[in-house]
């Protein structure tokens, strides 16, 4: 015969296991319930960057550009390039968000962030790269004899950072032209070349000269015109100026020479004449 005891053992056994199965059954369903969710979120932000979802392409390299803008120096100019992306992309302009037909863009294009100052940093990874045509601030721009110095230095910065140097002091000179075959394709040497093809040394020659005669102020008053090489432009620069700053030199030391001190004479007195000189 059966206790009462063991009795109410039995009855209580079923209670607590389906209490258990049942909390085991819902701590599945949430879990599966958050996966799901993460699932759906994860694959919703995937088809934003894909597809046309909420955030396109389009609307990423949009935001990017304006990203920079807000951390780089403002007087960088910024130019936002090609870009790596699939056939379903199109370029920002800037200006326009639609996307058409003519402006796809082939796919595997290289993302390029240019950034044009003085100094054209595109040279680091192009040396076959040219300066854009530099306007010099204004105190830098040749008015005359007083500000000649700075503009020399600011001019064989630009042309040395460049890679320019041989085509303003002449080492690299014109190579003449030689008939090639037709089917010959010309092989495109770095901007500082020794050996440039004659369409690349007068492409870099004007780029050069061109950079030098915008930042004259008054250029046929020195007799330099737009048609002249840069080397010749600054052979005559050097001439109308250098010379002149050397007879200003000479004459301002035999003035100094000139002016001696005198026995008795206050020693402000004496500094007063120098400096008026």
């Amino acid at each position: 015969m059966v206790s009462k005891k063991t009795l109410l053992n039995q009855k209580l056994e079923i209670p607590v296991y389906w209490v258990m199965c049942s909390g085991f059954a819902i701590s599945a369903t949430i879990d599966m319930v958050i996966a799901a969710v993460m699932i759906y979120l994860l694959h919703r932000n995937i088809a934003g960057i894909t597809n046309t979802g909420l955030l396109t392409r389009l609307n990423m390299r949009k935001k990017l550009r304006e990203d920079i803008n807000q951390t780089l120096i403002p007087e960088f100019s910024l130019s936002l390039m090609k870009f790596k992306a699939g056939p379903d992309s199109s370029d920002y302009n800037g200006v326009s968000n639609q996307v058409t037909q003519s402006d796809r863009i082939p796919q595997n294009s290289v993302y390029v962030l240019r950034i044009d100052t003085h100094l054209e940093f595109a040279m680091l990874s192009n040396p076959s790269a040219l300066p854009n045509l530099i306007t010099f601030p204004e105190d830098k721009q040749l008015v005359g004899l007083s500000n000649w110095a700075v503009f020399r230095d600011h001019v064989k910065s630009i042309a040395r950072s460049a890679g320019l140097n041989g085509y303003l002091d002449g080492t690299i000179t014109a190579p003449i032209s030689v008939a090639t075959a037709p089917n010959i394709v010309p092989v495109v040497t770095p901007v500082n070349s020794h050996n440039p093809t004659p369409e690349e040394w007068e492409l870099c020659d004007a780029r050069l000269a061109g950079i030098v005669f915008q930042n004259i102020k008054d250029p046929r008053s020195i007799r330099v015109t737009q048609d002249m090489t840069s080397n010749v432009m600054w052979i005559a620069l050097t001439g109308e100026y250098e010379n002149s700053s050397a007879a200003a030199q000479t004459l301002a030391m035999e003035r100094i020479q000139q002016c001696k001190y005198t026995a008795g004479t206050a020693f402000e007195d004496y500094f007063k004449s120098l400096e008026a000189l």
